[in-house]
């Protein structure tokens, strides 16, 4: 089909050739005036009249215009019968005698909620993951870490210490983050297979066997809940009326937390200070 367009292409671009030599012939031989008076297109411009030839070249323009725009008005695009069948399964309607029953096969339109529920993630929490290996403090490693306990990263924060990394992120639920989550981090690759002196086919590379595990390395993370944000609805139920808070009062919450690196047991501050 390419190859046909660009070939109809080339066509129009050489009938317009053609066309252009026969319009100059037409207006050689019917502006020649008598008595050996030049025509429009005279070797001598000063002798012509190549504005008017101009000005039939612009009007034949005008009326092309005219016609384009007659049959851009008065088309009307044909729906095929795929079109037909496609906006009736997509209404899940099929008509059958002239009265309408359900479709068995028909392709109910998608909807981001038509396999789910809405749900959000509403306390912004300040973190730090400890013994998280340097190599791992990348945006997609931290996502899976923080995907395990239900939240999504917002930002890394500059560290202070190369075994613990501050991380503000969403979650749903703070108080269910564990104290100690594993991490399992792909093994670094093998190195390059070397020939050994004494092989037969010391040139060629043993074919490779289809693996039968996945090398990982476990790191045992602790995570740290430092501080949340929580502009969730207050507990008022049986408070007075005097203590309730105004409809456009701000109930923003900040909770901040004391850890200690190593501690996970609340037993007070370890040698390493705080995480």
């Amino acid at each position: 089909m390419r190859s046909v367009a660009g070939a109809l292409y080339c066509l129009g671009f050489a009938l317009a050739s053609y066309a252009s030599g026969v319009m100059v012939t037409v207006v050689h031989q019917a502006t020649r005036g008598r008595e050996g008076r030049p025509d429009w297109l005279a070797q001598d411009l000063d002798q012509g009249r190549v504005d008017l030839f101009y000005l039939v070249t612009a009007a034949m323009a005008a009326v092309n215009l005219v016609y384009f725009v007659v049959c851009a008005r008065w088309y009307r695009l044909k729906e095929s019968d795929d079109d037909e069948d496609n906006s009736h399964a997509d209404d899940g309607v099929q008509l059958v005698d002239g009265s309408p029953r359900k479709s068995a096969s028909a392709t109910p339109r998608w909807s981001s909620f038509s396999r789910g529920k809405p749900g959000k993630l509403e306390y912004k929490t300040l973190l730090s993951l400890e013994g998280l290996p340097e190599e791992a403090w990348d945006a997609h490693t931290v996502n899976l870490v923080l995907a395990g306990v239900d939240g999504e990263l917002i930002d890394m924060l500059p560290a202070t210490d190369k075994w613990v990394l501050p991380v503000t992120a969403w979650l749903r639920n703070p108080s269910g983050v564990p104290k100690v989550l594993t991490v399992s981090v792909p093994a670094p690759p093998t190195g390059p297979w070397k020939p050994d002196s004494n092989d037969e086919n010391a040139h060629s590379s043993p074919a490779p066997n289809s693996p039968i595990e996945h090398a990982t390395v476990d790191f045992p993370v602790i995570m740290n809940v430092k501080e949340v944000v929580d502009r969730g609805p207050l507990l008022s139920e049986g408070l007075a009326v005097e203590l309730l808070p105004d409809e456009d009062e701000d109930l923003t919450r900040k909770h901040t937390f004391t850890t200690w690196c190593g501690k996970i047991d609340g037993t007070g501050p370890g040698q390493y200070g705080k995480a």
